[in-house]
């Protein structure tokens, strides 16, 4: 991994976790309460960045290493809860990053040249629905009863954290590209002595 890729990634963890940071206080919410609906923020602020890193760095498989790896730090975070919360907590991660990783994936693959930042909005949008449809699997499997308040409820959620996400990312993307021509571009080569003479007889 060269340093411009160590650069991005950086970049990523530390605006996504910044704003998440921001936009959970404008709420009133604590992203370092593992109880709160604020932690969500900072899961999917960890999550989203390698993810979006992998598919855009490295190899799709990549990914299920990366959610291992954060599912055992969140699940050290747990320790103190029962076992089934920690259970329940890490296959909740799993599926976050399922959604993440497919929502991820359709945008890459169809819009990745031709919408730019707008992309990251879309993501945001169908990352809320796919919000929405992990906690109605939760509900399901636990068995409680799906409301009409709770669908809108876990929507507008998601839409909070997705959007400050897509907006985390835009924001990477173009401190990225500047960074690019600043220190990461190739100099422009100045021709030598003959080729310029060479240029001046084409001229001509």
């Amino acid at each position: 991994m060269n340093f411009q890729k160590i650069v991005f990634l950086i970049l990523l963890l530390m605006i996504s976790m910044s704003m998440s940071f921001l936009i959970g206080s404008v709420f009133g919410e604590n992203i370092f309460d593992l109880n709160g609906y604020g932690f969500q923020f900072l899961i999917f602020s960890i999550l989203g960045s390698f993810i979006f890193f992998c598919l855009k760095y490295l190899k799709s498989y990549d990914i299920l290493i990366v959610v291992i790896f954060i599912s055992s730090i969140f699940t050290y975070l747990m320790r103190k809860t029962s076992l089934n919360e920690q259970i329940g907590g890490v296959f909740q991660i799993f599926l976050y990053s399922f959604m993440l990783f497919i929502t991820y994936s359709v945008i890459f693959k169809f819009t990745w040249f031709r919408f730019k930042y707008v992309r990251n909005i879309m993501f945001s949008i169908l990352e809320a629905f796919g919000y929405v449809i992990v906690h109605l699997i939760l509900h399901i499997l636990i068995k409680k009863p799906i409301e009409g308040s709770y669908v809108l409820i876990y929507f507008l959620n998601g839409l909070k954290i997705m959007i400050t996400l897509g907006v985390s990312f835009s924001i990477v993307e173009y401190v990225n590209a500047r960074l690019e021509q600043l220190f990461f571009k190739d100099p422009e080569r100045i021709p030598s002595g003959s080729e310029a003479d060479m240029n001046g007889d084409l001229a001509d």
